[in-house]
């Protein structure tokens, strides 16, 4: 429908010829390169300073079967993505590297845990947001206590009580 009127607009000039095609491309291909140089300074560097910041509260070491992002020599945004098969300890009974399987290739490769990446899961945002609503329920019933002793709403409720 909103092609119709496109069409039937007198001042639509679609784009055809050469220069303006050009410029068209030129636009999207800036769009494009600003879209992945975004992700990979903001979403790729936010997933390593998380990783970072947990593991500096509270030792968080690679799992099995937990995802993560393989670093490599090719763009962010191609870098693959796989599942850890196994993490292999130091003499120290730290991590060193892991066992991981791609998910495109299927291929199983050994890889230290200083180039994994370690993916947000649902599992994870769940668990989040499960120690977190203790806080907000707590936080709500302290509230909502507050509201219950104002001089407002004592009298409202005495009010009801007599009146209803």
């Amino acid at each position: 429908m909103a092609n119709n009127e496109t069409e039937n607009d007198p001042d639509y000039s679609p784009r055809s010829d050469p220069s303006s095609l050009e410029n068209l491309w030129k636009s999207l291909s800036k769009t494009t390169k600003n879209f992945w140089v975004r992700w990979r300074d903001d979403y790729l560097l936010s997933l390593r300073e998380r990783f970072r910041k947990i593991s500096s509260q509270n030792p968080r070491w690679p799992q099995k079967g937990e995802l993560v992002l393989i670093h490599s020599e090719s763009p962010k945004a191609l870098w693959p993505i796989a599942i850890i098969v196994k993490v292999h300890f130091n003499e120290g009974q730290f991590p060193d590297t892991a066992l991981v399987k791609t998910s495109h290739s299927g291929n199983t490769l050994l890889r230290s845990v200083s180039h994994l990446y370690p993916l947000e899961t649902t599992e994870e945002v769940e668990k989040r947001l499960s120690q977190e609503k203790p806080n907000i329920t707590q936080q709500k019933k302290e509230v909502n206590e507050r509201n219950l002793r104002s001089p407002t709403n004592v009298l409202q409720l005495r009010n009801r009580a007599i009146f209803h």
